[in-house]
């Protein structure tokens, strides 16, 4: 450039700057914490840099820090799974095992031993070990199986009850009430077991000799760390607005198990990531929570965030377990990855982030901010969510549609909260109002843009495992609400499908599953934590005709998963093959798009533990899957049955109706510690 030009050139560039700290410093003003501020990145990217897959892909590494990795294989795991999953991945460790939850119950609503934890204390956990000390002669190997539980969770449901237990399988004596004494029995035998096993195991037997029996009980037993100890000389003034709150209300709030992940072999282990806790009320039928099973290269990620956090609690890099110390790949790694990629039709990219807790790392705050920002026009973003109250992420939605996005935001009815704390249905109940103010005000601009924002509020008595109800509310709805037959186009087969449906449903023996009704509150319960996000050129899927056949499929199967006996609890032959339909008329669809559009097909869905609320967002540890153009159709299935049991409020009055409105000074409360709800 000429100088004159130069100077004319950084005289813009100064001046655009002017205009980004004045918008920085108004966002400071307005959310009174830097940890709410984000920079639309439309500052430095025009809309032609970010309407790909790939494109969008590269910005997210970009912002996270993580690279997407190919190569990765998911399935869909309904809530009933889980706790089959669960054990299952407890059984099938062979090296080690993390399961890293928040809530492992050692008592139940009415303050009894949690009869779910029992199950999985007896047949998971001390069946696995007994049957691996079985086999160690054969093998050599003992797994080492890990627990990382928050200490809030650890004390208000007493889990110290089984994790004293899982601890020392071998010594501890376990003791029950009164009515609870056949478990007692029950769980002795079981360590009988174990003892005589590792009686009968002539290598164990000549380790103890050499090593002593410290070793041993070392060897063969649960790790369980209970992390953020809650420490009163930490206090915070961040928390809550004019009073320090102490360190307590901070909590690892990641849900997920992983075992045998490793450098040596990308498809050797296997990580199920999770919204539920292990206890009665995650396992009931009034509960609609999602899981992902993944296997591949993605899931190195985890061993290193467990890693991370063990020492962030104060582990000696010396004391780390061997199963999760950093190694450099295996020389053909990257061969059996390629391999894999190269005979799946379904393998997919993906990362794993995390939320650490208190001021760490907010990876998962990042990977959303990028997603609501730069979606491109005629986009759908759809976000089901139990605490849904974060007015940061409900402003970063309306944004979306301001720019030609399609927004549906759904959060639970009070009678139909996992959680109703009135801090959390007040600030839900304030977001959703505003939302619905402010998409009527500016109802000509979000058309003028092609965008939409609906609020649904999920609000229902169909428990998840009646399925023939389910498929009744899905075709009322889209009856009722016109502007939703618009947003999915289906072809005309998919009603008429769905009205057969509903017809032989009626008129069927529909035996939904009889589950161990733990708890006394059945109420059908949102806590499904996801967000997907599909392009203009990616949702011109919803119009195939073969939507009909797909869904019929889908159902067919939730029936057979549904009428599965509760107690088979270690029965793993009873889990049933994952859900997996509709393969083909993505290929077929994908292969009939002109090349720019296969260009601009984008696809995500995050599925973790974060919820949209600011606790989460700001406070607690996280942990979130990305999934990068993703062809299964499972998904988009099972949340239209979400979406059919929600009401879509057009009018205050009607969100009033299902989140009743409090008082002033509670509503001063539930702003004043906004953070700690």
């Amino acid at each position: 450039l000429s100088p004159d030009t130069r100077d004319a050139a950084a005289w813009v560039f100064a001046s655009v700057l002017d205009i980004v700290e004045e918008n920085r410093a108004a966002l400071r003003q307005e959310w009174r914490d830097s940890r709410f501020i984000w920079l639309p990145l439309q500052y430095g990217l025009l809309p032609e840099q970010h309407d790909s897959q790939e494109e969008l892909d590269a910005l997210m590494q970009q912002a996270v820090g993580v690279r997407f990795s190919d190569g990765n294989a998911l399935s869909y795991v309904i809530n009933e799974q889980f706790q089959y999953q669960l054990s299952r991945t407890i059984h099938a460790a062979r090296d080690y095992h993390v399961l890293w939850i928040h809530d492992f119950r050692g008592k139940d609503a009415g303050g009894d031993p949690d009869a779910m934890s029992y199950a999985h204390v007896l047949q998971s956990y001390l069946a696995a070990l007994t049957q691996r000390v079985r086999d160690y002669d054969r093998t050599g190997r003992m797994p080492t199986f890990i627990i990382l539980l928050d200490e809030w969770f650890y004390q208000v449901n007493n889990a110290r009850l089984w994790m004293t237990l899982l601890e020392d399988p071998t010594g501890h004596h376990l003791e029950l009430p009164r009515q609870q004494r056949a478990w007692e029995e029950t769980v002795r035998r079981g360590q009988d077991s174990l003892r005589l096993a590792i009686a009968q195991s002539q290598l164990l037997q000549s380790q103890r000799a050499q090593f002593g029996d410290r070793w041993l009980r070392n060897l063969i037993k649960v790790h369980v760390n209970v992390t953020n100890a809650s420490d009163p000389s930490f206090w915070s003034w961040r928390v809550a607005r004019f009073f320090p709150i102490f360190d307590n209300l901070i909590r690892d709030h990641r849900k997920l198990a992983f075992y045998d992940v490793t450098e040596e072999d990308p498809y050797r282990g296997e990580a199920l990531f999770t919204g539920a806790g292990v206890g009665e009320n995650y396992a009931t039928s009034s509960w609609e929570d999602r899981a992902l099973l993944v296997r591949g290269p993605a899931l190195l990620g985890l061993k290193n965030a467990a890693r991370a956090a063990l020492l962030q609690q104060g582990m000696k890099t010396a004391h780390i377990p061997w199963s999760l110390q950093p190694r450099e790949p295996a020389p053909d790694y990257s061969v059996r990855v390629a391999s894999f990629v190269s005979r799946e039709q379904q393998s997919l990219r993906a990362l794993v982030i995390t939320n650490e807790t208190g001021f760490g790392a907010k990876q998962i705050n990042a990977a959303k901010g990028v997603l609501y920002t730069l979606m491109p026009s005629g986009s759908v973003v759809k976000i089901p969510d139990s605490l849904w109250n974060s007015a940061f992420w409900g402003s970063a939605l309306l944004g979306c549609a301001l720019r030609g996005v399609r927004v549906l935001v759904i959060g639970p009815a009070l009678e139909n909260a996992p959680a109703p704390f009135f801090g959390s249905m007040i600030r839900s109940y304030e977001l959703f109002l505003q939302l619905l103010v402010a998409t009527r005000k500016l109802q000509p601009e979000i058309a003028r843009a092609g965008g939409l924002l609906r609020v649904g509020v999920f609000s229902t008595q169909v428990p998840a495992t009646d399925v023939g109800s389910k498929v009744r509310e899905v075709r009322r709805t889209l009856a009722e609400q016109e502007w939703l037959r618009t947003l999915f186009g289906f072809s005309p087969l998919m009603y008429e499908e769905l009205a057969r449906l509903t017809e032989e449903r009626d008129h069927a023996a529909m035996s939904v599953r009889q589950q161990a009704n733990f708890e006394a509150d059945d109420r059908p319960k949102l806590h499904l934590k996801a967000n997907f996000f599909a392009s203009r050129e990616a949702w011109t899927l919803m119009s195939r005709p073969e939507w009909a056949q797909m869904m019929r499929q889908f159902v067919g199967q939730r029936q057979t998963q549904v009428q599965l006996p509760f107690d088979s609890l270690g029965s793993l032959a009873a889990v049933p093959p994952a859900l997996d339909v509709g393969r083909e008329a993505v290929t077929d669809w994908f292969a009939q798009l002109t090349r720019a559009e296969r260009s601009r097909v984008v696809f995500y869905t995050i599925m973790g533990s974060q919820n949209q609320n600011a606790r989460s967002m700001v406070q607690d540890g996280e942990v979130a899957i990305v999934v990068s153009s993703w062809p299964s159709i499972i998904p988009y299935l099972d949340l239209l049955t979400i979406i059919g049991q929600s009401r879509w409020i057009e009018e205050p009055a009607e969100l009033a109706a299902l989140l009743p409105p409090h008082g002033a000074l509670k509503r001063k409360v539930a702003h004043w510690a906004k953070l700690a709800f």
